[in-house]
Protein backbone atom coordinates (compact mmCIF):
# COMPACT_ATOMS: atom_id res chain seq x y z
CA UNK A 1 0.00 0.00 0.00
CA UNK A 2 1.26 3.48 -0.87
CA UNK A 3 0.30 6.71 0.84
CA UNK A 4 1.01 9.99 -0.87
CA UNK A 5 1.22 12.95 1.45
CA UNK A 6 1.07 16.44 0.01
CA UNK A 7 1.19 19.73 1.90
CA UNK A 8 -1.98 21.81 1.99
CA UNK A 9 -0.58 24.52 -0.30
CA UNK A 10 -1.43 25.39 -3.89
CA UNK A 11 1.94 24.44 -5.33
CA UNK A 12 2.97 21.42 -7.38
CA UNK A 13 5.60 20.25 -9.87
CA UNK A 14 3.82 21.99 -12.75
CA UNK A 15 4.11 25.36 -11.02
CA UNK A 16 7.74 24.66 -10.18
CA UNK A 17 8.49 23.89 -13.84
CA UNK A 18 6.61 27.03 -14.92
CA UNK A 19 8.78 29.15 -12.58
CA UNK A 20 11.98 27.53 -13.83
CA UNK A 21 11.03 28.06 -17.49
CA UNK A 22 9.82 31.63 -16.96
CA UNK A 23 13.31 33.10 -17.26
CA UNK A 24 14.66 30.62 -19.78
CA UNK A 25 15.44 31.35 -23.45
CA UNK A 26 12.60 30.63 -25.88
CA UNK A 27 14.78 28.28 -27.91
CA UNK A 28 15.37 26.05 -24.87
CA UNK A 29 13.92 22.55 -25.28
CA UNK A 30 12.74 21.33 -21.89
CA UNK A 31 12.64 17.56 -21.39
CA UNK A 32 10.62 16.31 -18.42
CA UNK A 33 10.66 12.67 -17.32
CA UNK A 34 8.42 11.44 -14.54
CA UNK A 35 7.12 8.20 -13.13
CA UNK A 36 4.06 8.97 -11.02
CA UNK A 37 0.88 10.96 -10.59
CA UNK A 38 2.69 13.95 -9.08
CA UNK A 39 4.42 14.52 -12.45
CA UNK A 40 1.19 15.02 -14.42
CA UNK A 41 1.02 18.77 -13.65
CA UNK A 42 4.56 19.17 -14.97
CA UNK A 43 3.72 17.15 -18.11
CA UNK A 44 0.84 19.56 -18.81
CA UNK A 45 3.13 22.57 -18.29
CA UNK A 46 5.87 21.33 -20.65
CA UNK A 47 3.53 19.86 -23.31
CA UNK A 48 3.70 21.85 -26.53
CA UNK A 49 7.00 23.47 -25.57
CA UNK A 50 9.20 20.49 -24.87
CA UNK A 51 9.33 16.72 -24.55
CA UNK A 52 7.35 14.87 -21.89
CA UNK A 53 8.16 11.26 -21.02
CA UNK A 54 6.32 8.97 -18.63
CA UNK A 55 8.49 6.20 -17.19
CA UNK A 56 6.52 3.07 -16.38
CA UNK A 57 4.05 0.58 -17.81
CA UNK A 58 2.65 1.70 -21.15
CA UNK A 59 -0.88 0.78 -20.13
CA UNK A 60 -1.08 3.57 -17.53
CA UNK A 61 -2.66 6.79 -18.76
CA UNK A 62 -0.58 9.95 -18.65
CA UNK A 63 -0.44 13.47 -20.03
CA UNK A 64 3.08 12.71 -21.26
CA UNK A 65 3.59 12.49 -25.00
CA UNK A 66 6.08 9.61 -24.82
CA UNK A 67 6.68 6.57 -22.64
CA UNK A 68 9.77 4.65 -21.56
CA UNK A 69 9.24 1.40 -19.71
CA UNK A 70 12.05 1.46 -17.13
CA UNK A 71 15.24 3.17 -15.90
CA UNK A 72 17.33 1.26 -18.47
CA UNK A 73 15.33 2.85 -21.30
CA UNK A 74 15.71 6.25 -19.58
CA UNK A 75 19.47 5.73 -19.46
CA UNK A 76 19.59 4.86 -23.17
CA UNK A 77 17.39 7.85 -24.03
CA UNK A 78 19.67 10.22 -22.11
CA UNK A 79 22.77 8.74 -23.74
CA UNK A 80 21.23 9.35 -27.16
CA UNK A 81 20.32 12.92 -26.21
CA UNK A 82 23.87 13.50 -25.05
CA UNK A 83 25.33 12.04 -28.25
CA UNK A 84 23.08 14.18 -30.42
CA UNK A 85 24.01 17.31 -28.48
CA UNK A 86 27.73 16.45 -28.56
CA UNK A 87 27.80 15.65 -32.27
CA UNK A 88 25.17 18.14 -33.38
CA UNK A 89 23.44 15.51 -35.47
CA UNK A 90 21.38 12.36 -35.15
CA UNK A 91 22.76 9.36 -36.98
CA UNK A 92 21.49 5.78 -36.79
CA UNK A 93 23.71 3.59 -34.65
CA UNK A 94 25.25 6.54 -32.81
CA UNK A 95 25.01 4.57 -29.58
Amino acid sequence: MVFEIRPGVDFHKGKAVKEILKGSPQDLLPIYLGDDQTDEDAFREVKGRGITVFVGPGWLTSEAEYCLKDPTEVHNFLLRCYAIRRNGTCRPGII
